[in-house]
């Protein structure tokens, strides 16, 4: 069984000049304060307002995300509905000489929270989606080891997510 999209994505994805895009979410909790903070990065370049579907909500809402080379990398995801519950994992790997992740993955404590990809088709011509992009990974930051290559190695942070599917795998303790 593949996964469906809504009919307005699926008639977007006939036209193709669009190019696919990743759109992350990433949150962190600040360590003063305790209050949340956000990171919105895309595998492109520069700085997109684009309109995701919120997964809550599904009413279509405007994300800044920021570009660059902020995020270099995204794992594999299934593009298939399975008919078992499974712990998805999902690694995903930044940039470490991108200013506004370095801050990002220093000032936060990533451990622990939300997690969301979006995949979108852009219009490389007028920046713009045919569509709000559509929630294919939700779910928890589990590790974001921070690794310093040494010179003439590169120097990545790969975080790695656990999807929300983990929770309902919990053993009860009664």
């Amino acid at each position: 069984m593949t996964r469906s999209s809504s009919s307005g994505m699926i008639i977007a994805r006939q036209n193709k000049n669009l190019v696919s895009r990743d759109f992350v979410l990433l949150s962190g909790r600040n360590r003063s304060t305790n209050g949340i903070a956000w990171l919105n990065i895309w595998n492109d370049i520069g700085t997109i307002s684009a309109n995701i579907l919120d997964i809550d909500t599904l009413f279509s809402t405007a994300k800044t995300f920021i570009g660059d080379g902020a995020l270099l990398s995204v794992g594999q995801i299934s593009l298939t509905c399975e008919q078992q519950i499974t712990d998805r994992t999902l690694a995903i790997t930044l940039s470490q000489i991108n200013n506004v992740v370095n801050d990002f993955v220093r000032t936060y404590d990533l451990h622990e929270q939300a997690a969301f990809v979006y995949q979108g088709d852009l219009d490389p011509d007028t920046h713009l989606l045919g569509q709000p992009a559509e929630c294919v990974f939700a779910g928890f930051i589990d590790t974001n080891p921070i690794s310093t290559g040494s010179v003439g190695d590169s120097g990545n942070i790969v975080i790695n997510l656990r999807s929300h599917t983990t929770e309902l795998t919990r053993t009860n303790t009664l």
